[in-house]
């Protein structure tokens, strides 16, 4: 790879290595002059991204894909490899636009607040408020560390369905009858006990 060859490409998901920043990671993007600058895109196992020439990083020996993903024991890793390359076909443009806040996971479930102050493509530079070391770093913009927002809210009327409730409405009424009529069956009884007790008593005093 060290002289760059116009008629070789190097496929997705091959995995590579990075010698400056001892990183290993998978290819993402293949050169295209239209979307990329001809450059090739590595996600990195620190769900870092960067763009690449065919000069600039090594290729491993082993190419088995699934056979690396179990290799690594960080789950949030696999994870984030597995929504990656299972949004292949997502739009290769930053979705965020220069100056946006978004939150970011790294290392843990906590997120952190960001902002984007560069924009390379399909990846982006995001800096933290919180964070004193390296502040700085590039991600992919569709990348799962990111947090996704709900697009929509639904309104409370139209979350609640309709005939269900009618349905619960009309069984509750129906009991309501049914316990009515029991009570009013129950108190005719009692009326027709406590009356034959009084005849009985008016009839030993007479």
């Amino acid at each position: 790879m060290s002289t760059p060859c116009s008629s070789l490409n190097v496929p997705i998901r091959t995995r590579v290595f990075d010698r400056s920043s001892s990183l290993l990671g998978f290819v993402y993007e293949t050169p295209c002059s239209k979307t990329n600058k001809d450059r090739y895109l590595v996600l990195y196992d620190n769900f870092t991204a960067c763009y690449h020439s065919h000069s600039e990083f090594h290729l491993c020996l082993c190419q088995d894909f699934r056979r690396h993903l179990l290799n690594i024991d960080y789950k949030d890793l696999r994870l984030h490899y597995q929504h990656a390359f299972q949004n292949l076909n997502s739009s290769t443009q930053s979705k965020y636009p220069l100056n946006s806040i978004i939150r970011v996971k790294k290392y843990g479930a906590q997120y952190h607040n960001v902002r984007v102050v560069d924009i390379d493509c399909s990846i982006i530079k995001i800096c933290f408020f919180e964070r004193k070391s390296k502040t700085e770093i590039w991600i992919h913009s569709n990348s799962s560390i990111i947090e996704q927002l709900p697009s929509s809210i639904p309104s409370p009327a139209s979350s609640e369905p309709q005939s269900p409730a009618k349905e619960t409405t009309e069984s509750y009424s129906d009991l309501s009858r049914l316990r009515k009529r029991k009570n009013d069956g129950n108190n005719k009884g009692m009326f027709n006990h406590c009356t034959s007790l009084l005849d009985d008593v008016f009839i030993f005093r007479c």
